[in-house]
């Protein structure tokens, strides 16, 4: 009856760990059964999409339905171009205010003329 016993514990201890491992996230042996979870909308720079939730392992799934709807650039400031220094134009999006600066014209570069000193 003891061995019996030992037997029978050794068995549901392995069942709980089959149990316990078997739908954890990442887990290829989990039968996912996906629930709504969320709507995701498009942003400059990210799809927009559903996300969905396992209720077994809760692992996420993202379902893509829109593309990144990109930046809407707008001119903001800029540099005057010099001798050393690349003119310069600086845009933000009107969406997200990222900002971006892009080169107008490059630098004009020295111009070094001889020049008569009168003292």
């Amino acid at each position: 009856m003891k061995k019996f016993m030992a037997f029978l514990l050794a068995v549901m201890m392995v069942a709980t760990c089959l149990i316990a491992t078997a739908c954890q996230p990442d887990n290829k042996e989990c039968n996912h059964k996906w629930e709504f979870s969320a709507k995701q909308a498009p942003t400059c720079t990210d799809e927009g999409g559903d996300i969905y939730i396992c209720k077994k392992c809760q692992e996420t799934e993202f379902r893509k339905t829109s593309d990144a709807s990109g930046h809407n650039w707008q001119y903001s400031t800029g540099t005057k171009t010099t001798c050393t220094e690349p003119g310069t134009n600086t845009y933000v999006c009107t969406v997200c205010q990222e900002s971006e600066v892009r080169i107008s014209r490059p630098a004009y570069g020295h111009n070094w003329e001889a020049h008569d000193v009168k003292s």
